[in-house]
């Protein structure tokens, strides 16, 4: 997936790694997990998903801010 994280609107990949980040710390309160826990079906604990996740935001948050700074600067 680490192809694509230029592709697409930044504002909807933003919002989609919101949502993923979302889906992590609710998963970790509804089944009762620690931070440490290895999610069953993948390899990572909880917090490395979190930590990848929080990567990937800050990176379209980044492309965000770089496009809206493009749009004002054009005007």
């Amino acid at each position: 997936m680490e192809q694509l994280k230029d592709q697409g609107d930044p504002a909807s990949a933003l919002a989609e790694k919101c949502a993923e980040m979302i889906q992590i710390i609710n998963r970790m309160k509804r089944f009762g997990r620690t931070w440490n826990e290895t999610v069953p079906g993948h390899t990572k604990s909880s917090f490395l998903m979190f930590f990848d996740c929080m990567t990937d935001l800050k990176y379209q948050c980044k492309r965000l801010t770089k496009q809206i700074a493009a749009a004002d600067s054009s005007e």
